[in-house]
Parts: C-alpha cells; structure tokens; sequence
C-alpha cells in the first residue's frame, strides 16, 4: 500500500472513532477531503460527458465532487478496509455522482445563453408599457406564483419535488432567502440548487416573454 493510501485509510478510521458532526470528525473529514483532491488519483469522467455537454465539463464534475464529499461525509462509516482503498470507493462512488450531474444537466437545452433575472428585465422590457402595467419585476414574480401550465412547479432538482423552479424563485425574489438556507432547508447542495435555478432561467426565457406579451 502506497503512502498516500495509508494516509487516506488513516484518515477514514480515525473519523470513524469521533461522533457524527463533532468538531474532530469534521477537521478530519475535511482534511480528507484536501488530500483525496490534491492526490491526482480521482477519475475524470470526462468520456461519460456527452458531446454537447462537453464545454460544461468543469462545472459538471464539480458539481460530482461536491456530491461525493456530501456522500461520503454521510456515509464514512460504511468504509472498512477489506473493502477495497479508499480512493478506489470515493472513484466509484464519484463515477455515480458524475452519470447524476450528467442527467441533470441534460434535463435542460444548455446551447442558450444562461440569463440573469435582470437580463431577462432588459430582453422582456419592450412587452411592457411602462404606464399600462404593474413594473415588471412584479409581473415576473406574478407569473412565477400563477404557473399557468404548471410547469415551474413540475420542474425540480435531485428527488425532492419541493426543490422547484417556482419554490425557489419565490423564496430568492420575495423572501430574499439565501442559497445557503434554501441548501440547508431543501437538502441539496447550494452549487447543485443554484446550477439548477440559472438552468431553469434560461429554459423558461421564452415562456416567460410569451407570457408577458399576452
């Protein structure tokens, strides 16, 4: 067994021996975690990446990662090692995360340019007579909270249906919630939340125009 192997075995163990979420566990998590990084042994994946996803690789596969390290916070115990090298489990386990960030990056038309809530003000704004109409900020918000077909609510990340395109733009936009208490409220990753809700601005920019040109 290679040095850095014996490392990353220690490391697992000793977590192990500290209660789930104690300060200690978590340094050595963490710590873990760096090295697992830093090692230059995890798996790339990039052949997984479908052609037209291609130029969004680094952002899938860091999505993958934090997903991994999310697992294997959770389920750290379930290492032993006659299982196998711990880099060998995190690959693996980092191959499953990768073919899910995969898929959900495929739920959406990704050629379009990603919109922001303000560009999609300044692209939609010649629908709107400015002293015939609520301001458009409101009207957008609006047709969020309507979901006329449906589909806003319908759309969501990971296998919560509360983790909602509508959801989460209500909450941003009116509640001002911050991501890292809609990730902690809804239980998935703020990068994975906010990958999804940028996705889902550029999916839904021409429904919304359609929209407020009725």
């Amino acid at each position: 067994m290679s040095e850095l192997d014996c490392l990353l075995q220690q490391l697992v163990l000793a977590a192990q021996q500290h209660p789930s979420g104690s300060l200690t566990r978590n340094r050595l998590l963490s710590k873990l975690f760096r090295e697992i990084q830093q090692s230059g042994e995890l798996a790339s994946y990039q052949a997984l990446c479908p052609r037209q996803l291609q130029g969004n690789y680094a952002e899938i596969y860091a999505e993958a990662l934090q997903q991994l390290f999310y697992y294997m916070t959770k389920r750290i115990d379930d290492y032993a090692p006659d299982k196998g090298k711990v880099i060998q489990w995190a690959n693996g386990q980092l191959k499953w995360r990768f073919m899910d960030a995969v898929r959900d990056w495929k739920e959406f038309d990704k050629d379009a340019e990603i919109l922001s809530l303000d560009e999609l003000e300044q692209v939609s704004c010649y629908w709107v007579k400015e002293n015939l109409a609520p301001s458009l900020s409101e009207q957008l918000i609006e047709i969020v909270r309507e979901d006329p077909e449906g589909i806003f609510q319908q759309t969501y990340t990971g296998k919560n249906p509360l983790a909602n395109f509508r959801y989460i733009a209500l909450k941003r936009n009116i509640e001002a919630v911050s991501w890292s208490e809609l990730s902690q409220e809804l239980g998935i990753k703020l990068v994975t939340l906010s990958n999804f809700y940028q996705r889902c601005l550029d999916k839904f920019a021409p429904l919304i125009i359609k929209y407020l040109s009725e």
